[in-house]
């Protein structure tokens, strides 16, 4: 997780944090960010965004993640998608562990 962020006293440009190690929440509105690095004080509600990995240069040039938000298209998702995703991943388990030898088998590792 990074922070994205317009500093009070220079509200034309912007802050992009390195990775957060902690958040402390002073009060309503105000918190403590912790980086690896750094230490600093977010102020007001802010937003929240849940982007790739992917969209981090576009915020390292400055972009806004509002509209950086907007670039990604949701993806249409059917009803059950998550018990066929959990399904495909445990028949996924099952084939990794049958194509590994076990130790009884008899095969040589020489």
């Amino acid at each position: 997780m990074v922070i994205y962020g317009i500093p009070t006293h220079a509200p034309d440009e912007f802050v992009l944090t390195s990775s957060v190690e902690g958040i402390e929440q002073e009060s309503e509105g105000a918190a403590m960010v912790t980086t690896r690095n750094s230490v600093y004080q977010l102020t007001g509600p802010g937003c929240y965004y849940r982007l790739p990995p992917i969209y981090l240069p576009l915020l390292r040039e400055g972009q806004d993640p509002t509209e950086v938000a907007k670039q990604i298209v949701p993806q249409k998702r059917e009803p059950g998608y998550v018990a066929q995703a959990l399904a495909r991943r445990k028949r996924n388990k099952v084939s990794d562990q049958q194509m590994q030898p076990s130790p009884d088998s008899g095969e040589d590792s020489r």
